[in-house]
């Protein structure tokens, strides 16, 4: 089934869609060929995951909080055309290039779909987004805060920049690293407020 042809299954299914319940510390790794190779424990309100996948095609889901989805630099030179596949967003259908360092925003609440056509290397964070209303709360209207969302069709370098330094703390035990991992998830939250909310903070 293609994924167009999932979207209309979905509409008339709705019940359906597969739930990630971060806050349960559940994980993708049910609507992926293999476990994640990297993933945290533990994190209040931030949860990581690094994946190495086969060709693969999720089914319908959506998380309870927000996901910033990564595609790092790849060791192997790849073709985009063949790197590239197809993203079913809120609704929409597009074909994603996934060059190295792209990024894509997926809502708490908001359906999506992917594939990818070869095998595949990528990364997810996901934040609780009682979170932002609480960092948001001087800012924003608390009944404003809706993210928008993104296909992994652009670079966006500080949230590069946090999910590789959070990548490196779920590696190992290091001096500070609590403190730090505090730190990126708050930068995280006013980053996403800042640049990807419909209300933008005063």
């Amino acid at each position: 089934m293609r994924l167009s042809e999932l979207a209309i299954s979905t509409e008339r299914n709705p019940e359906g869609i597969k739930q990630i319940d971060f806050s349960a510390q559940q994980t993708a790794d049910f609507l992926l060929p293999q476990p994640a190779v990297l993933k945290s424990f533990g994190w209040k309100q931030i949860h990581f995951e690094h994946h190495h996948q086969p060709q693969f095609d999720t089914p319908e889901h959506q998380g309870n909080w927000h996901v910033v989805a990564y595609c790092p630099p790849s060791a192997v030179s790849l073709d985009t055309v063949m790197r590239s596949g197809e993203r079913w967003l809120d609704g929409k259908l597009k074909r994603e290039t996934r060059n190295d360092g792209d990024i894509a925003i997926i809502p708490a609440g908001i359906p999506q779909r992917c594939n990818w056509s070869i095998t595949a290397q990528f990364t997810i964070v996901a934040i609780d987004p009682a979170l932002l209303q609480s960092i948001g709360q001087d800012w924003v209207n608390l009944d404003r805060i809706e993210l928008i969302p993104h296909f992994m069709t652009q670079q966006d370098a500080l949230l590069q920049s946090i999910v590789s330094t959070l990548r490196e703390e779920v590696k190992g035990d290091k001096l500070g690293g609590q403190l730090l991992i505090d730190s990126l998830r708050a930068t995280l939250a006013i980053h996403l407020l800042r640049n990807y909310c419909t209300t933008q903070p005063l």
